[in-house]
């Protein structure tokens, strides 16, 4: 594979604490993304449904903690990672992969601040980890993961 260099100004990576990506499909459907209350209540009830996405001991029953469970609006496709350890420096880092290399990563919609916690909202993607599903591999398939990890990455650099 060649190597192709991609220049990005940081001007063009947005810093604001509240952020819409405007040029983004989610808002070429819908108005304005969910509040950060909202945010909230979806993911717990998300959590005492059972239903909800990521690690099963990222409690929000009671209260939330600095990294709990995201919340999944699957009705709009959006997901939503939040808490006081998320960092905008994440949704910058997907809005400037997602601008060179359009599915590598999940789009991002916008980022909101409320407070210490972050909420970064993004196109949900349905499907396994490559966590979850690594031990079920075999190994020709484990090296081909690999590969393709080692190709984007690459292209990252």
């Amino acid at each position: 594979m060649g190597s192709t260099h991609v220049s990005l100004s940081a001007a063009a990576i947005p810093t604001d604490p509240n952020f819409d990506n405007q040029s983004s499909s989610f808002f070429q459907q819908y108005k304005q993304l969910p509040s950060p209350d909202e945010v909230r209540s979806q993911a717990r009830a998300q959590y005492l449904a059972g239903t909800h996405w990521g690690d099963k001991r990222r409690d929000v029953s009671t209260g939330f903690n600095a990294r709990p469970s995201p919340a999944v609006f699957e009705f709009i496709g959006l997901f939503v990672k939040w808490g006081s350890n998320v960092r905008i420096a994440e949704g910058q880092s997907l809005y400037a992969i997602r601008c060179h290399l359009k599915n590598a990563v999940p789009e991002i919609y916008g980022w909101r601040t409320d407070g210490d916690e972050i909420f970064l909202y993004m196109e949900a993607i349905h499907g396994r980890t490559l966590e979850t599903t690594w031990k079920e591999l075999e190994h020709n398939d484990r090296i081909h993961v690999c590969h393709e990890l080692r190709t984007i990455f690459d292209t990252l650099r």
